[in-house]
């Protein structure tokens, strides 16, 4: 995942340097030290800013949008703080730990009505 997020940062960051180079470029003058320097400088810091850019916009792509987090597992990666409050309240009440009321599956459902009928 962070291989694609670093490939996919440097190919924005060199196309965006060719790219505010050449339009930086004098066709009157296209050899002046001078013009040449400065798109030089404008394309370096294009570049960089691009490709800082595109690698935060793809850890937020990449990570959010195609790795989905579920909720529970969002808690230890926000720090974990609310999974040891949590860990913390099963050491001390075992009661928390389980659920006061157990899922029911569909045939204690169907023999509680046929009881129920009878």
């Amino acid at each position: 995942m962070v291989f694609w997020i670093k490939r996919t940062a440097r190919i924005l960051g060199i196309v965006t340097f060719f790219v505010v180079f050449f339009m930086g470029l004098d066709l009157a003058h296209p050899f002046d030290s001078q013009i040449v320097t400065i798109a030089l400088l404008k394309g370096a810091v294009g570049a960089l800013l691009f490709w800082f850019a595109g690698f935060i916009l793809g850890d937020i792509v990449f990570k959010g949008l195609v790795t989905g987090v579920t909720t529970s597992d969002s808690d230890a990666v926000d720090g974990g703080l609310i999974q040891r409050i949590h860990d913390e309240k099963k050491r001390n009440d075992p009661d928390v730990a389980v659920p006061k009321n157990p899922p029911v599956s569909v045939k204690e459902k169907e023999k509680k009505k046929a009881a129920a009928k009878k």
